[in-house]
């Protein structure tokens, strides 16, 4: 049987965009064992796609786990070395090259925008007969082209500069269509959870408070924090017609989460606290079940939004158009300042985010009235 190799070894958030994709890789490979490598923390949310035969961690392809300063060798020389990766890999290197590298692909697929040296280095590095890639997207790497070039692939999917700022459902579209789909609405690449039961329970153990019959989920914490906003800022956004939220994160925002309470007790909210404290698919049948999601931008918001959840987002400019806005403007609504230096890639010329930071109460406010 014939083997694809798909490549996302990029973020959750980019990996939930993606997902809606996945079935029309099915219908053109259609013979093919489909394997799906993606990050460890982004696997649950593939552990039940029916459209892929095997599902693997990303980490397992990407750089040798090496002593950093050889680590750091090897990132040098995959910047400029690429083509002759071997000599800064070491015996040990070598090895773990064989050891990862052994199965031959006949397709590899890599439907990245924005790549990164660590992904190339895969790309150059797996054995695939055909290699399809995307060019044009050069916002984070000067030396983008020509990590593109050195990488060898055999088919590049090309984002005009015009295009630069597109959305990523549309980029999924026409990736796909190039490889042979017909696709030609965003419905049809729409974003897809795969759960086991809408009716399991929604917690990690048993123990925890229930869930009110209506509430606001509240998702207040990113990977990045300058796309956070102060917690008296967030409670503003919340719908005054529930008084009941729950509150959701992972285990490393635990310690952040005490503000983001006390501004919703002093607001009259109830709170239900469970950052930590569920799995990505426990997580997903929260946001599903609630009224209403508030949230930062983060993974989290895309989920509640493919779900046709109502929503309120607080989305700065950084990469504006490319990751928001998306779904029904009347039902997903998004906040933020607007101003004229919008897609600056997050960096920001005044150094305080203020298209987030500075979201005016008065916005805010008037939103609920």
């Amino acid at each position: 049987m014939k083997r694809a190799l798909i490549l996302r070894g990029d973020n959750l958030g980019d990996a939930v965009l993606f997902s809606g994709a996945l079935k029309h890789f099915r219908r053109i490979y259609p013979n093919y064992h489909i394997t799906l490598a993606v990050k460890k923390a982004v696997m649950p949310l593939f552990s039940r796609c029916p459209y892929i035969d095997d599902l693997i961690a990303y980490e397992r392809l990407s750089y040798p786990k090496l002593h950093p300063a050889t680590r750091r060798t090897l990132i040098d020389g995959v910047l400029h070395r690429l083509a002759n990766i071997g000599e800064v890999l070491g015996k040990e290197g070598a090895r773990l090259l064989r050891l990862v590298f052994g199965v031959q692909y006949d397709v590899l697929i890599c439907p990245v925008r924005s790549v990164t040296p660590d992904l190339l280095w895969v790309v150059k590095n797996c054995k695939a007969q055909t290699k399809i890639g995307v060019s044009g997207c050069n916002q984070n790497y000067a030396e983008y082209d020509e990590l593109i070039a050195r990488a060898h692939f055999t088919q590049l999917v090309t984002i005009s500069a015009e295009d630069a700022w597109e959305h990523e459902l549309i980029t999924n579209m026409k990736f796909i269509n190039e490889l042979g789909a017909h696709v030609s609405a965003l419905e049809d690449v729409w974003p897809e959870v795969w759960l086991a039961d809408r009716r399991q329970n929604c917690y990690a153990s048993e123990k925890e408070l229930f869930v009110p019959n209506e509430f606001v989920c509240l998702a207040p914490f990113s990977t990045s924090p300058v796309k956070e906003v102060q917690p008296d800022v967030l409670v503003r956004t919340i719908p005054r017609l529930f008084r009941d939220v729950v509150i959701v994160g992972s285990d490393r925002e635990r310690s952040r989460v005490t503000p983001v309470i006390l501004a919703l007790r002093e607001a009259g909210f109830g709170c239900l606290d469970l950052v930590g404290k569920t799995s990505i698919e426990s997580l997903v049948q929260i946001v599903r079940r609630s009224n209403c999601l508030v949230s930062v931008d983060n993974f989290v918001l895309h989920i509640g939004i493919a779900l046709r959840v109502q929503t309120r987002g607080i989305v700065g400019g950084g990469h504006w158009g490319r990751f928001h806005p998306w779904g029904d403007p009347e039902r997903n609504i998004v906040l933020n300042c607007v101003m004229d230096c919008f897609y600056c890639n997050w960096h920001c010329k005044y150094g305080d985010y203020r298209c987030v930071s500075n979201l005016q109460e008065s916005l805010v406010s008037a939103l609920y009235k």
